[in-house]
């Protein structure tokens, strides 16, 4: 009996001794993590001692700290619909603006969400071909903003693509919004994917408000864009808060950010801002567990005050 047991004593020592190894591996994750300070401005120069990383509250050991440079998938999404029609102009500067700043290795799309999504440059290197697409956006009378539809099919083609840094920016005017697309699905879809989004956002009075050619544009006729009555009273209701959900909640869960703009005038220099934003990421490698089942929330933090930290992970490790 005394020999058993002696026998079974060691038999788990040899499994514990295996197991201990296993246990204890860990692996690299990366987050790329935009860094503000008070005045919203990138800050430059930070390190590992800079970051607090956590996993479901547990924190992690921050490896490095490295400007992110990586080429990135971007995706800009610009309003074409009637409401859109005095601010397309400065939209026009303002995507040139942005892809004159970019990268020459960043792969830049256009898409227009005037009625449904129509890819107004496909994805490229290429400036002078982005350049040109970009001039030529106009809004179509008639139509009405189709922006969660945008966003659910451009992150689908990120997915599809296997983007490793995608980026999405949606330059739109506030309104009602005709999508097919549920918010709360598309938000999920936006994490999933690992999508970064930024969205600039027209909130001046008369964008969105149009009238509508195609719903009777005489005077004092019903525009179900901007009216509620009768029946429309529940579609309408939710049009508008899928909409201002998905424009304001989008860039909070992706780790990008929300910039409204009264005057569509503020269009190009904010949206150089946004371009200055992005190429100011930091890649933050940290340690973590092996495990099979990945965590459900990963925070970044600054160590010190008056700074803020923005993240999305852009790879699983070797899990």
């Amino acid at each position: 009996m005394a020999d058993g047991r002696m026998a079974l004593m060691v038999a788990l020592g040899v499994l514990l001794l295996a197991a201990g190894p296993a246990a204890g591996q860990s692996v690299e994750r990366s987050l790329a993590v935009t860094v503000l300070d008070g005045d919203g401005s990138p800050v430059p120069d930070l390190g590992p001692t800079d970051f607090v990383v956590r996993e479901d509250g547990v924190r992690r050991e921050v490896l490095r700290v490295e400007r992110d440079t990586a080429p990135l998938q971007i995706a800009l999404l610009v309003d074409t619909s009637e409401a859109a029609a005095r601010a397309v102009v400065d939209f026009r500067k303002g995507l040139g603006a942005f892809i004159a700043a970019m990268d020459a290795g960043d792969r830049v799309s256009i898409i227009g969400f005037g009625g449904a999504p129509r890819i107004l440059a496909a994805s490229t290197l290429e400036r002078a071909s982005l350049l040109e697409a970009a001039d030529g956006i106009f809004s179509s009378a008639g139509t009405a903003a189709y922006v969660l539809d945008a966003m659910s099919e451009t992150a689908e083609g990120f997915v599809k693509r296997e983007a490793a840094r995608p980026i999405m920016v949606v330059l739109a005017t506030e309104g009602l919004d005709h999508s097919y697309t549920d918010a709360t699905s598309l938000l999920r879809t936006l994490q999933d994917a690992g999508v970064t989004v930024h969205t600039v956002v027209l909130t001046g009075r008369g964008f969105g408000s149009n009238p509508v050619r195609g719903f009777g544009g005489r005077p004092g006729a019903f525009n179900p864009l901007t009216e509620s009555r009768g029946a429309f009273d529940s579609a309408l209701a939710q049009w508008r808060i899928d909409r201002d959900m998905t424009l304001q909640r989008s860039p909070l869960l992706t780790g990008g950010r929300r910039r409204d703009l009264v005057a569509h005038s503020g269009v190009e220099h904010t949206m150089r801002d946004v371009a200055a934003e992005i190429k100011s990421r930091y890649l933050v490698v940290y340690a973590a567990p092996r495990a099979l089942v990945p965590p459900d929330e990963v925070e970044v933090r600054m160590a010190r005050d008056g700074f803020s930290a923005r993240g999305v992970p852009v790879g699983a490790g070797d899990d």
